[in-house]
């Protein structure tokens, strides 16, 4: 089976954006995701496949060596639904061993859209380092 990124990206590269975008969205938030939505948040999704091809081929090129991360010395939260595909899950569990001072926190019930679709479970799992941030862009 072709990863769903390999799919994606194929498909932008031969015009088929709207089959890419389906793709992406049933992968990332669950199948049946695309035909739940209306066709103007379908044509927006659509209109960004390029862009998410162009993210999707510098990700997979990048040859950052994960001892680079080991090297970080400021505070990381890693916020991941317990429902979020299993590659997104397992890059977390790496990285919250790699890098120092790392904190990962899983929410139960949310994928990985969690900041849309779960808010305020996003919200809460913040560090408190943030909120005066959020304070003043409240203000």
């Amino acid at each position: 089976m072709q990863r769903p990124s390999r799919s994606v990206c194929l498909l932008v590269l031969s015009g088929r954006q709207h089959e890419a975008a389906a793709c992406f969205v049933d992968y990332w938030s669950g199948e049946g995701t695309w035909q739940s939505m209306d066709a103007r948040r379908q044509q927006s999704v659509t209109r960004h496949m390029p862009k998410v091809r162009a993210e999707f081929e510098a990700a997979f090129a990048d040859g950052t060596p994960l001892a680079a991360f080991m090297r970080l010395e400021m505070p990381v939260r890693l916020i991941v639904g317990s429902e979020s595909p299993l590659p997104t899950r397992q890059i977390s569990q790496l990285l919250v061993a790699s890098l120092p001072g790392a904190a990962l926190v899983s929410l139960p019930g949310v994928g990985h859209m969690g900041p849309m679709t779960h808010p305020r479970q996003v919200f809460r799992a913040l560090p408190r380092y943030l909120e005066p941030l959020d304070r003043a862009l409240a203000a």
